[in-house]
Protein backbone atom coordinates (compact mmCIF):
# COMPACT_ATOMS: atom_id res chain seq x y z
CA UNK A 1 0.00 0.00 0.00
CA UNK A 2 1.43 3.37 -1.01
CA UNK A 3 2.19 5.93 1.68
CA UNK A 4 1.13 9.58 1.69
CA UNK A 5 4.30 10.59 3.47
CA UNK A 6 6.15 13.28 1.52
CA UNK A 7 3.26 13.70 -0.94
CA UNK A 8 1.48 16.97 -1.70
CA UNK A 9 -2.29 17.13 -1.25
CA UNK A 10 -2.72 18.71 -4.72
CA UNK A 11 -1.14 15.60 -6.25
CA UNK A 12 -2.96 12.93 -4.16
CA UNK A 13 -6.32 14.47 -3.16
CA UNK A 14 -8.15 12.00 -5.40
CA UNK A 15 -7.01 9.18 -3.10
CA UNK A 16 -8.35 10.78 0.07
CA UNK A 17 -11.71 9.70 1.50
CA UNK A 18 -14.00 12.31 2.98
CA UNK A 19 -17.62 13.08 3.93
CA UNK A 20 -18.99 16.16 2.22
CA UNK A 21 -20.10 18.72 4.81
CA UNK A 22 -18.78 16.61 7.70
CA UNK A 23 -20.43 13.89 9.74
CA UNK A 24 -24.00 14.50 10.99
CA UNK A 25 -26.81 12.42 12.49
CA UNK A 26 -27.82 11.28 8.98
CA UNK A 27 -25.93 8.76 6.92
CA UNK A 28 -23.74 10.34 4.24
CA UNK A 29 -21.72 8.71 1.49
CA UNK A 30 -18.01 8.42 1.96
CA UNK A 31 -16.44 9.83 -1.25
CA UNK A 32 -13.00 9.96 -2.74
CA UNK A 33 -11.30 13.23 -3.55
CA UNK A 34 -12.90 13.30 -7.01
CA UNK A 35 -16.45 13.07 -5.60
CA UNK A 36 -17.01 9.38 -6.39
CA UNK A 37 -19.22 7.70 -3.81
CA UNK A 38 -17.98 4.50 -2.18
CA UNK A 39 -20.12 1.62 -0.88
CA UNK A 40 -19.65 3.06 2.62
CA UNK A 41 -21.75 5.67 4.41
CA UNK A 42 -21.37 7.01 7.93
CA UNK A 43 -23.20 9.15 10.48
CA UNK A 44 -22.51 10.10 14.05
CA UNK A 45 -24.26 6.91 15.25
CA UNK A 46 -24.28 4.35 12.41
CA UNK A 47 -22.31 2.90 9.51
CA UNK A 48 -23.97 1.81 6.27
CA UNK A 49 -22.64 -0.52 3.57
CA UNK A 50 -24.07 -1.39 0.15
CA UNK A 51 -22.45 -4.84 0.24
CA UNK A 52 -20.41 -6.64 2.87
CA UNK A 53 -17.48 -8.79 1.81
CA UNK A 54 -14.89 -10.61 3.92
CA UNK A 55 -11.37 -11.11 2.59
CA UNK A 56 -11.14 -13.96 5.12
CA UNK A 57 -14.24 -15.98 6.00
CA UNK A 58 -15.44 -15.60 9.64
CA UNK A 59 -14.78 -18.44 12.05
CA UNK A 60 -17.33 -21.25 12.21
CA UNK A 61 -19.17 -21.89 15.48
CA UNK A 62 -21.23 -25.01 16.19
CA UNK A 63 -22.57 -23.84 19.56
CA UNK A 64 -23.35 -20.11 19.21
CA UNK A 65 -27.10 -19.40 19.19
CA UNK A 66 -27.03 -15.61 18.79
CA UNK A 67 -27.49 -14.40 15.22
CA UNK A 68 -27.76 -11.11 13.32
CA UNK A 69 -30.81 -10.40 11.13
CA UNK A 70 -32.16 -7.52 9.04
CA UNK A 71 -35.37 -5.86 10.22
CA UNK A 72 -37.93 -4.21 7.95
CA UNK A 73 -35.79 -1.05 7.71
CA UNK A 74 -32.63 -2.99 6.76
CA UNK A 75 -31.14 -2.39 10.19
CA UNK A 76 -29.07 -5.16 11.73
CA UNK A 77 -30.70 -6.60 14.84
CA UNK A 78 -29.66 -9.37 17.22
CA UNK A 79 -31.81 -12.41 17.90
CA UNK A 80 -31.31 -15.48 20.06
CA UNK A 81 -32.42 -18.67 18.32
CA UNK A 82 -32.65 -22.31 19.34
CA UNK A 83 -30.46 -25.14 18.10
CA UNK A 84 -33.44 -26.38 16.07
CA UNK A 85 -32.68 -23.67 13.50
CA UNK A 86 -29.60 -25.63 12.51
CA UNK A 87 -31.19 -29.07 12.38
CA UNK A 88 -31.28 -31.05 9.16
CA UNK A 89 -34.96 -31.96 9.50
CA UNK A 90 -36.37 -28.47 10.11
CA UNK A 91 -38.35 -27.06 13.00
CA UNK A 92 -41.17 -29.16 14.38
CA UNK A 93 -44.50 -27.61 15.26
CA UNK A 94 -44.85 -28.03 19.00
CA UNK A 95 -47.65 -30.45 19.88
CA UNK A 96 -49.04 -31.53 23.23
CA UNK A 97 -51.25 -34.63 23.15
CA UNK A 98 -53.14 -34.94 26.42
CA UNK A 99 -54.17 -38.52 27.23
CA UNK A 100 -56.69 -39.33 29.96
CA UNK A 101 -55.51 -41.73 32.71
CA UNK A 102 -58.89 -42.98 33.92
CA UNK A 103 -62.51 -43.33 32.85
CA UNK A 104 -64.65 -40.30 33.74
CA UNK A 105 -68.26 -41.34 34.35
CA UNK A 106 -70.89 -38.61 34.09
CA UNK A 107 -74.18 -38.57 35.92
CA UNK A 108 -77.13 -36.36 35.07
CA UNK A 109 -76.19 -32.65 35.19
CA UNK A 110 -72.59 -33.53 36.09
CA UNK A 111 -69.59 -31.50 34.89
CA UNK A 112 -65.91 -32.48 35.01
CA UNK A 113 -62.63 -30.99 33.76
CA UNK A 114 -60.53 -33.50 31.79
CA UNK A 115 -57.14 -34.17 33.44
CA UNK A 116 -54.17 -35.43 31.43
CA UNK A 117 -51.38 -37.82 32.31
CA UNK A 118 -47.79 -36.59 32.44
CA UNK A 119 -46.05 -36.83 29.05
CA UNK A 120 -43.40 -39.50 28.52
CA UNK A 121 -43.20 -39.71 24.69
CA UNK A 122 -42.61 -43.46 24.84
CA UNK A 123 -45.72 -45.11 26.35
CA UNK A 124 -49.04 -45.34 24.50
CA UNK A 125 -51.18 -44.74 27.57
CA UNK A 126 -49.49 -41.47 28.61
CA UNK A 127 -49.47 -37.98 27.17
CA UNK A 128 -46.98 -36.78 24.55
CA UNK A 129 -45.12 -33.48 24.12
CA UNK A 130 -43.32 -32.98 20.81
CA UNK A 131 -41.24 -30.10 19.45
CA UNK A 132 -38.01 -28.21 19.98
CA UNK A 133 -36.79 -26.26 22.99
CA UNK A 134 -37.71 -23.71 24.23
CA UNK A 135 -41.26 -24.94 24.82
CA UNK A 136 -44.31 -22.77 24.11
CA UNK A 137 -46.73 -25.01 26.04
CA UNK A 138 -46.60 -26.01 29.68
CA UNK A 139 -48.88 -28.57 31.34
CA UNK A 140 -50.48 -27.62 34.64
CA UNK A 141 -48.12 -29.19 37.18
CA UNK A 142 -50.71 -29.50 39.96
CA UNK A 143 -53.83 -31.20 38.58
CA UNK A 144 -52.70 -31.43 34.90
CA UNK A 145 -56.01 -29.96 33.74
CA UNK A 146 -54.79 -27.25 31.33
CA UNK A 147 -51.98 -26.21 29.03
CA UNK A 148 -50.53 -22.70 29.30
CA UNK A 149 -48.91 -20.53 26.64
CA UNK A 150 -45.47 -19.64 28.08
CA UNK A 151 -43.99 -18.28 24.84
CA UNK A 152 -44.60 -14.64 25.78
CA UNK A 153 -46.56 -13.95 22.55
CA UNK A 154 -49.93 -14.88 21.08
CA UNK A 155 -49.92 -18.08 19.03
CA UNK A 156 -52.54 -19.86 16.89
CA UNK A 157 -53.34 -23.30 18.30
CA UNK A 158 -54.87 -26.17 16.34
CA UNK A 159 -57.04 -28.35 18.59
CA UNK A 160 -58.14 -31.85 17.71
CA UNK A 161 -59.63 -34.59 19.84
CA UNK A 162 -60.27 -38.32 19.62
CA UNK A 163 -62.56 -39.07 22.55
CA UNK A 164 -63.81 -42.60 23.18
CA UNK A 165 -67.04 -42.75 25.15
CA UNK A 166 -68.91 -45.63 26.74
CA UNK A 167 -72.67 -45.18 26.58
CA UNK A 168 -74.57 -47.22 29.18
CA UNK A 169 -78.00 -45.65 28.68
CA UNK A 170 -79.71 -44.99 25.33
CA UNK A 171 -80.47 -41.39 24.37
CA UNK A 172 -77.61 -40.10 26.52
CA UNK A 173 -75.65 -36.96 25.67
CA UNK A 174 -72.17 -35.60 26.32
CA UNK A 175 -70.97 -32.04 25.82
CA UNK A 176 -67.32 -31.06 25.21
CA UNK A 177 -66.46 -27.46 26.04
CA UNK A 178 -63.19 -25.76 25.16
CA UNK A 179 -62.41 -23.16 27.83
CA UNK A 180 -59.81 -20.38 27.97
CA UNK A 181 -58.33 -18.74 31.07
CA UNK A 182 -57.64 -15.05 30.41
CA UNK A 183 -55.87 -14.34 33.69
CA UNK A 184 -59.08 -13.74 35.61
CA UNK A 185 -61.63 -16.44 34.80
CA UNK A 186 -62.39 -19.45 32.62
CA UNK A 187 -64.54 -18.62 29.61
CA UNK A 188 -66.25 -20.94 27.13
CA UNK A 189 -64.74 -20.76 23.65
CA UNK A 190 -66.59 -23.56 21.88
CA UNK A 191 -69.02 -26.27 22.94
CA UNK A 192 -70.11 -29.37 21.03
CA UNK A 193 -72.81 -31.79 22.18
CA UNK A 194 -73.02 -35.37 20.96
CA UNK A 195 -76.28 -37.31 21.34
CA UNK A 196 -76.11 -41.10 21.73
CA UNK A 197 -79.15 -43.07 20.63
CA UNK A 198 -77.48 -46.44 21.21
CA UNK A 199 -75.33 -47.95 23.96
CA UNK A 200 -71.74 -49.15 23.52
CA UNK A 201 -68.36 -47.66 22.60
CA UNK A 202 -68.35 -44.59 20.36
CA UNK A 203 -65.79 -41.98 19.26
CA UNK A 204 -66.31 -38.22 19.13
CA UNK A 205 -64.08 -35.61 17.48
CA UNK A 206 -63.95 -31.94 16.63
CA UNK A 207 -61.22 -29.51 15.63
CA UNK A 208 -60.48 -25.85 15.08
CA UNK A 209 -57.91 -23.05 15.18
CA UNK A 210 -57.95 -20.73 18.18
CA UNK A 211 -55.68 -17.86 19.27
CA UNK A 212 -53.99 -18.27 22.63
CA UNK A 213 -52.50 -15.13 24.15
CA UNK A 214 -49.39 -14.95 26.32
CA UNK A 215 -49.99 -16.64 29.70
CA UNK A 216 -53.49 -17.76 28.63
CA UNK A 217 -54.60 -21.34 29.23
CA UNK A 218 -56.79 -23.94 27.54
CA UNK A 219 -58.67 -26.86 29.03
CA UNK A 220 -61.45 -29.29 28.10
CA UNK A 221 -64.61 -29.60 30.19
CA UNK A 222 -67.12 -32.42 29.73
CA UNK A 223 -70.70 -32.55 30.99
CA UNK A 224 -73.92 -34.47 30.52
CA UNK A 225 -77.52 -33.47 31.00
CA UNK A 226 -78.68 -37.09 30.99
CA UNK A 227 -75.91 -39.18 32.58
CA UNK A 228 -75.31 -42.73 31.44
CA UNK A 229 -72.11 -41.85 29.56
CA UNK A 230 -68.38 -41.97 30.39
CA UNK A 231 -65.24 -40.61 28.78
CA UNK A 232 -62.94 -43.60 28.40
CA UNK A 233 -59.35 -43.86 29.53
CA UNK A 234 -56.75 -43.08 26.81
CA UNK A 235 -58.94 -40.53 25.02
CA UNK A 236 -56.64 -37.95 23.44
CA UNK A 237 -56.82 -34.16 23.05
CA UNK A 238 -54.19 -32.58 20.79
CA UNK A 239 -52.94 -28.97 20.96
CA UNK A 240 -50.54 -27.85 18.20
CA UNK A 241 -48.80 -24.46 18.08
CA UNK A 242 -49.00 -23.57 14.40
CA UNK A 243 -46.02 -22.02 12.61
CA UNK A 244 -47.48 -19.05 10.73
CA UNK A 245 -44.74 -18.74 8.09
CA UNK A 246 -44.55 -15.61 5.91
CA UNK A 247 -47.63 -15.83 3.66
CA UNK A 248 -49.26 -12.72 5.21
Amino acid sequence: MATLAGQKIKDKYGNLLHVEGGITASLKDVEDGSGNATALSVSSSAVGVDALSFTTAPLVSTTELTALFLDGSNNVVQRDISSAAFGTSGIFEETFVGTTENDIALGAAQTEVVPFSSPTNNIDSTSFHFGNSPAQFRLDSLSREYIENISGVSIPVFIDMSATVEVSSPNASITYTLQKWNGTSWNNVKAVTRYKSNTGSQIDSFWGIFMLGAAERLRIQISSSTGGVALSMSSQFKFTAKETGNIL
